[in-house]
């Protein structure tokens, strides 16, 4: 019975959705990278007021494209959870 529920529920997972897990990965490590740059370009080059300025537009475009992340994870988590729920009710 258990084997059997983890078949169902690895079954539901077709290759466009892990395509999307895939791209959703790189995404997440993309805006990190940017996040942390920001910090490493205004902290590392001192006395530049262009590095400053830079850093603290990257730091904005980071903080906008990790908030982006966020809400993509979790309209991710629901969909997975509407699609997971019948199958553990069943049972």
């Amino acid at each position: 019975m258990f084997f059997l529920l983890i078949y169902q529920i690895s079954h539901l997972l077709s290759i466009q959705q892990v395509r999307f897990h895939c791209l959703y990965n790189h995404f997440y490590v993309l805006s990190s990278l940017i996040l942390d740059s920001e910090m490493c370009l205004t902290m590392l080059i001192g006395g530049s007021i262009l590095a400053l300025v830079g850093g603290i537009v990257l730091g904005v475009i980071g903080i906008v494209l990790c908030s982006v992340n966020y809400l993509i994870y979790k309209k991710m988590v629901e969909k997975k959870t509407q699609a997971v729920l019948p199958i553990i009710d069943d049972n």
